[in-house]
């Protein structure tokens, strides 16, 4: 898991003919403004089914700009390559939540965040479904909801990481294959790995495929090296630690779980 850098203004969603420069986020927005104060039964109704419209927040436009531009194609939580199954995540759920992780469910949800660029992130559908409707607060009393409470949640401490404003390896690393929360901020490292669950099976077999790569890798350098003399063996050295040095870029899938352990990977020459 790594910290997003994230730009302030996102794209602009285009109306097809008849609204030039005007942008479907902004105008979805003030629409479920304008529509909670008409029927907020809608919103907080159980019984009432309320989603907000994946074509606008989950438009092309935003998914190429998350995956591309700013993710480089790889999970926000668990890092691995995206490359079919990935969907648009909100960091705040909007249609519920939960405070406790698969506890009671609660309306209405971040309905007003749910074409917010801030909001909107590019994750892997396993993740998405662990983390679900999942928002603990430090103080669920400062909760912002509804919006005519605090509508930009200043007031509000998440448990979760804020992958824009935390660094996430001040929360998270990883022991060899296994994440753990580190001892400065064990408590929210650990909530968030149950969150998204990194320690899930599935999770577990895309990280040991992608270190048995590089393990092997390691392995077949070094019996190369061994038959070498000293002239080429130092550049071979020297290539191989610009592999692992572009294995740890944090641009590449799994770049957290390769830089934890990188001496785990370095080359035992006899």
């Amino acid at each position: 898991m790594i910290q997003i850098n994230k730009p302030i203004i996102g794209p602009i969603i285009p109306y097809s003919i008849g609204r030039v420069g005007q942008c479907k986020l902004v105008n979805h927005t003030q629409s479920l403004l304008d529509q909670y104060m008409v029927d907020n039964d809608k919103f907080n109704n159980p019984n009432r089914r309320w989603r907000p419209s994946q074509s606008v927040y989950g438009h092309n436009i935003i998914k190429d700009f998350l995956k591309r531009n700013i993710q480089k194609n790889k999970c926000c939580y668990c890092e691995k390559e995206i490359l079919s199954s990935y969907e648009v995540e909100h960091y705040r759920p909007c249609a519920a939540y939960q405070q406790d992780y698969n506890g009671q469910t609660y309306k209405p949800g971040y309905y007003w965040l749910s074409y917010n660029w801030s909001n909107l992130f590019y994750s892997c559908s396993s993740c998405n479904k662990s983390k679900g409707e999942y928002f603990p607060l430090a103080n669920n009393l400062n909760r912002s909801i509804p919006h005519i409470v605090n509508q930009n949640c200043e007031n509000e401490i998440p448990l979760l990481i804020d992958l824009v404003n935390e660094d996430p390896r001040a929360f998270i690393f990883y022991d060899g294959l296994d994440p753990k929360g580190t001892n400065e901020n064990f408590d929210r490292g650990e909530l968030m790995i149950k969150a998204v669950g990194l320690r899930n099976q599935d999770m577990y077999d895309e990280r040991i495929s992608h270190w048995n790569k590089i393990l092997a890798h390691k392995k077949f350098v070094e019996k190369v090296i061994n038959r070498m003399n000293d002239e080429n063996k130092a550049k071979e050295i020297n290539d191989y630690t610009t592999y692992l040095d572009e294995k740890c870029n944090p641009e590449l899938p799994f770049s957290t779980l390769i830089s934890d352990n990188r001496a785990f990977f370095e080359l035992e020459l006899v």
